[in-house]
């Protein structure tokens, strides 16, 4: 905000992924979890003009939520020694960015907040497979992928927008 930049980074990842074995070579699974988190806060005091004088601020700017995958996959043995596996799933979540200002010490100004919120929905898929060609050695790789990560604007001033969902290899 202004000329004032932060580097601030955080990781969560809470993950709920039930999986039942179907036989010995096939595992069916249900899942759900985080995928693109926007939880943060910045402060910002300043000074404004209005009328002929000059009064302090600060401003504070909230982001709650983000973007979940609710998923079902299987995966195959195809020998004993390599198997492959895939997902389907949708995107999910919210997102509610709020922006309170007050005026420092004045009792002339009231402060104010406003509130904007987005639902997010799209399309989710992974693939994958893994390969044991020696017992003390395992390789493996995977994909997701989807279309675009759809936000519609629900609350406030919220203006719709699609966002490309990126390949993760």
């Amino acid at each position: 905000i202004g000329d004032v930049t932060d580097d601030v980074s955080g990781t969560r990842f809470p993950l709920i992924h039930a999986v039942l074995p179907v036989s010995q070579r096939l595992v069916l699974g249900l899942g759900y979890g985080a995928a693109y988190d926007q939880f943060w806060a910045i402060q910002l005091a300043d000074t404004v003009t209005i009328g002929d004088s000059r009064v302090g601020v600060n401003d504070v700017v909230r982001s709650e939520g983000g973007v979940g995958q609710a998923r079902v996959s299987a995966a195959f043995a195809l020998t004993d020694n390599f198997s492959v596996g895939g997902a389907l799933g949708v995107y999910t979540g919210s997102l509610e960015r709020e922006v309170e200002r007050t005026f420092g010490d004045s009792t002339t100004y009231d402060p104010f907040t406003t509130q904007i919120r987005w639902d997010y929905s799209g399309v989710v898929g992974a693939v994958g497979a893994r390969w044991d060609p020696d017992p003390a050695l395992r390789l493996a790789a995977t994909a997701t992928f989807g279309g675009h990560i759809d936000a519609e604007g629900k609350e406030g001033d919220a203006n719709g927008r699609r966002f490309a969902a990126p390949l993760r290899v």
